[in-house]
């Protein structure tokens, strides 16, 4: 009994210390993220899906939508790291973005599978990788090149 209490005290321990440690920005981002996943989930439900879906016929509007959600997510996990040069700290903070995005995509398709007229897609889940994949591959890229995203942030040469 004790054990248990133990393990239990010790996980809210570190919750806390979880919450302290996240910034205004990690919960702002945070908290974006998470209003934009709901979207994607009551968007796949709504007849607004089968609207655009006239002037989607390919479905590529999964790479824009799943690459704003990467983009969200890499700035939920780690806002701080767009003004690092660190390839390590970046890498890394790029690792459970990636994880959620691709597992996001993989729950809507499985939710389209018991909407009446939707139907689940691997070329879909496909589509969602590659625009995970774009903006994972645009960051790297940009920080290898040290280009800031701020429009703000003066550097150094000028």
């Amino acid at each position: 009994m004790w054990q248990s209490f133990l393990q239990e005290e010790a996980l809210f321990l570190m919750s806390v210390k979880f919450f302290q440690g996240l910034s205004k920005k990690n919960l702002f981002f945070i908290v974006i993220s998470l209003i934009y996943i709901m979207a994607i989930f009551l968007l796949s439900d709504s007849s607004v899906s089968s609207d655009l879906s006239r002037y989607n016929p390919y479905s590529l509007l999964h790479i824009p939508l799943y690459g704003i959600l990467m983009f969200l997510l890499y700035l939920s996990f780690n806002p701080d790291t767009l003004r690092s040069s660190n390839e390590k700290k970046i890498t890394v903070s790029l690792c459970f973005p990636i994880i959620i995005s691709v597992t996001v995509a993989i729950l809507d398709e499985i939710h389209q599978i018991y909407i009446p007229f939707r139907e689940a897609s691997i070329g879909d889940i496909f589509l969602d990788i590659i625009g995970i994949g774009l903006v994972a591959f645009l960051i790297l890229t940009c920080k290898k090149k040290k280009i800031r995203f701020n429009p703000l942030y003066k550097s150094k040469i000028s």
